[in-house]
């Protein structure tokens, strides 16, 4: 069942009318002009004046693998660089009086397919996002650098006293060898010197097996001090902040337009249907049909 205004614009106007709302356009063009221009106007000034300009600086990190190191993948660094503790150092370094807003513009994020971490930091001041990601990424390192030493000096001292038991080792070796070869030279009789032998052997076996498992040990401690490394920047921090939020612009702009078209489409259309109809009238059918609901 059609309503009663329904009815009345089909009267007027004719039901699925082409013409009849191309020529309602046409009639009302300028107010639709204006009003279209004045939604595109008012946007275009908001996104100029009314929109702050934001600024992102990024720098990627390589997290450190050795033991009891804080950033060690994305989630370690995140609970690091965002704790209040580590962030009033970062504050202190770059001299920055004002910390307002800063901490909820910085973003850690792992780099797809990578270890590496890229830290953001967007700010109105570029100069302000530069600076913070560029003493984030240097505390980075320097925070962990105590503990990358301690590491390197543990396995240093683990290899350091390896060799010297491996020329502990060689030493006894060589004596042994020597036994062996003057062990004929001796005063001993056959069966002791058969004896002697035997058990100058066996030692020389346990103590050869010894300097190779030793040999082995120092060998993959020099492969492991060679392989750990502390956090390092893998980007280069002269990394100037960039315009982030101008893409917003445009969208903002275009759904105002379109809004003011289809306020204008209303207006037209009403004003049309007030030609014929009193307000009054008008009033009266809504306030029919919300009866009838």
């Amino acid at each position: 069942m059609e309503s009663c205004i329904q009815k009345k614009i089909t009267n007027n106007f004719g039901e699925n009318d082409l013409k009849e709302f191309i020529v309602v356009i046409w009639r009302r063009r300028i107010m639709l002009s204006f009003i279209f221009l004045f939604f595109l106007v008012i946007s275009s000034i908001y996104v100029l004046i009314g929109i702050p300009k934001v600024y992102s600086s990024s720098i990627v990190v390589s997290p450190g693998n050795f033991e009891n190191n804080a950033i060690t993948d994305v989630n370690t660094a995140r609970l690091f660089v965002l704790n209040d503790s580590f962030l009033s150092k970062v504050y202190k370094e770059a001299n920055i009086t004002s910390s307002s807003g800063v901490k909820e513009g910085i973003k850690v994020e792992g780099v797809k397919d990578t270890k590496f971490i890229k830290i953001t930091v967007a700010n109105k001041d570029p100069d302000m996002a530069t600076k913070v990601a560029s003493k984030i990424a240097l505390l980075c390192v320097t925070q962990n650098e105590s503990g990358y030493q301690k590491q390197c000096a543990l396995i240093n001292e683990q290899i350091d006293v390896g060799k010297a038991r491996l020329q502990e080792y060689n030493e006894e070796i060589e004596k042994s060898k020597q036994l062996l070869t003057n062990i004929d030279n001796t005063g001993m009789v056959s069966l002791e010197k058969d004896l002697w032998r035997m058990r100058l052997l066996d030692m020389l076996k346990y103590l050869e097996d010894k300097r190779t498992i030793l040999e082995e040990r120092n060998f993959t401690l020099e492969k492991q001090i060679q392989s750990i490394k502390n956090t390092q920047i893998a980007k280069s921090e002269d990394n100037p902040a960039v315009l982030v939020n101008s893409g917003r612009k445009a969208p903002i702009v275009f759904v105002s337009g379109l809004a003011g078209i289809i306020i204008g489409l209303f207006m037209a259309f009403l004003l049309e249907y007030l030609k014929v109809n009193s307000l009054k009238s008008f009033l009266k059918t809504f306030s029919d049909r919300g009866f009838e609901k």
